[in-house]
């Protein structure tokens, strides 16, 4: 779980405050200093930002930025798929990268940027299409203003820009500079609702594959600053329960902190957190209803929800009641799992460097804006002044 402290004189990182930050954001890594790991989500310095989404090099490589979290499920190539789709951009030119946590990256149907319920595609479909239409209208304007030609005449396609019977063509990367300055047109047209798909439903070569098989690919945990502490957690072992008092400080540790259901051990190591949380004497409150709680009392409660209509409803589509009352057969089916841990590939963890002006936070997070609008509260900071940088997540239950 992850607080940094500044050891230098800009500010200083009080025990109380330690202790609101790490109970906000219960996870796995204390850390300091002040150097960035990796530089913002987007695009390199030397590319034009076209649009929010969309950066292009003068390599002629096309930079996508997508705003859902990627964990596993090939989010990082399956949205760009569907921006390249509007941009008339070769797939092999595309690079993916995180967006920033900012609410032009919202998914629409949590008005949130947030990743989950099998919703990215879903929720993201119509915003990439535009927004692949947008960056190829911008840059098909650039363009035929460079040749001196009317944009009527001109279109894109894989990259380029041609004029129509003059023999002038430009490239993505040679216009892109001049685009970037234009006003994004309001009602771009979207060359898939006449002409059909041509790449999304196509199978292409996922971006962060290469990295994710060769090891270069940074999760969560690669994250590495100068002055680095570490924090490693001791839950409590009933949900429900509460820490009964702070342990003394094991050997090993620098600091033994609250956190209500549990406890993190600070130290100058992984290894020395996780040890002495591991040999930790900490005693708890359990909850009252421990005793009672079975698999056999939550099956009894999971059928008595379904029964009465008191189940939660994940999602609704359609018309149940018309679509069974016409129905030729009716198969009537329970399917229950055991109650079981989330447990992903890669602990739980975020990083935090903290100075008097800025907050740098690495998290392999679903929701970006929610971490920045939680790090804006304990910090003080304005928005601006704090950089969430999305990580890769080693898996998704858990989270």
């Amino acid at each position: 779980m992850g607080f940094m402290e500044n050891r230098t004189p800009a500010m200083k990182l009080s025990r109380r405050r330690f202790v609101t930050a790490a109970a906000a954001f219960a996870g796995g890594l204390l850390v300091s200093a002040t150097v960035p790991f990796m530089p913002k989500a987007g695009a390199a310095g030397t590319d034009a930002k076209v649009t929010a989404w969309v950066s292009i090099g003068t390599d002629e490589s096309v930079t996508i930025l997508v705003g859902a979290s990627e964990m596993g499920q090939g989010i990082l190539s399956g949205l760009p798929q569907i921006l390249a789709e509007e941009l008339m951009v070769d797939w092999k030119r595309v690079k993916t990268a995180e967006a920033p946590a900012a609410a032009v990256y919202n998914n629409p149907i949590f008005g949130a940027q947030l990743t989950g319920g099998s919703t990215s595609v879903r929720g993201y479909f119509d915003v990439m299409l535009l927004a692949g239409a947008t960056a190829r209208v911008m840059l098909i304007k650039a363009a035929a203003a460079k040749m001196g030609e009317p944009e009527s005449i001109c279109a894109a396609a894989h990259g380029i820009v041609t004029a129509a019977g003059t023999g002038k063509s430009m490239t993505y990367g040679q216009a892109a500079a001049d685009a970037a300055l234009l006003p994004a047109p309001s009602n771009p047209p979207l060359l898939s609702k006449t002409r059909g798909y041509i790449m999304v439903g196509k199978s292409v070569a996922r971006p962060d594959l290469p990295d994710k098989v060769n090891g270069k690919a940074k999760f969560g945990l690669d994250v590495r600053v100068p002055d680095m502490l570490y924090a490693a957690i001791k839950h409590c072992p009933a949900l429900g329960g509460t820490l009964a008092g702070t342990p003394p400080v094991p050997a090993g540790a620098l600091l033994v902190v609250p956190l209500g259901n549990a406890v993190a051990v600070v130290a100058n190591d992984t290894w020395a957190a996780i040890s002495a949380a591991r040999h930790l004497s900490a005693s708890w409150n359990p909850p009252a209803s421990r005793a009672s709680v079975d698999s056999a009392s939550l099956a009894a409660q999971a059928a008595n929800l379904m029964a009465s209509g008191a189940a939660a409803n994940a999602e609704t589509s359609g018309d149940t009641a018309a679509g069974l009352a016409s129905a030729a057969k009716i198969v009537d089916a329970t399917y229950s799992v055991p109650f079981l841990p989330h447990a992903c590939m890669e602990p739980l963890n975020c990083t935090v460097s903290v100075t008097a002006a800025s907050c740098d936070i690495w998290a392999p997070t679903q929701a970006p804006g929610s971490v920045l609008a939680t790090a804006a509260a304990m910090t003080g900071l304005a928005p601006s002044a704090i950089n969430v940088h999305s990580m890769l997540m080693g898996g998704g239950l858990g989270r």
